[in-house]
């Protein structure tokens, strides 16, 4: 299947970056690192392209790695402003597994920061 050209790259350069981040993650902490930096390219991408479902779905990747980590209110904080930006299509797989993820992690309350 032959890809959409736009300026910069590809159009699926932002999933092409969270694949290959995904990829990192069994291998140790300085993989990790680099699998965090892609993933932050991923969305930075997604954002340039004005692809909103391709940054949501680099966010679940981003959002679990935070979570694993450790850092709870940074993962449920990107999910949010991030699911907040979608006007439609909240049955699609993304946007409930997005919404869900927090509950996922342990039911961690965050309600108390805001």
């Amino acid at each position: 299947m032959a890809q959409t050209a736009v300026p910069g790259g590809l159009r699926a350069t932002p999933e092409l970056l969270r694949i290959s981040a995904r990829r990192l993650l069994p291998f140790g902490a300085k993989e990790r690192d680099r699998a965090e930096a892609l993933l932050l390219r991923s969305i930075d991408s997604a954002r340039r392209q004005t692809a909103l479902s391709w940054e949501l779905r680099t966010a679940i990747s981003l959002a679990e790695l935070w979570h694993a980590q450790g850092r709870y209110h940074q993962a449920i904080d990107l999910l949010a402003t991030t699911r907040d930006r979608f006007t439609e299509g909240f049955a699609t797989a993304d946007l409930v597994k997005s919404a869900a993820l927090p509950g996922a992690f342990g039911g961690i309350d965050v309600s108390s920061d805001y």
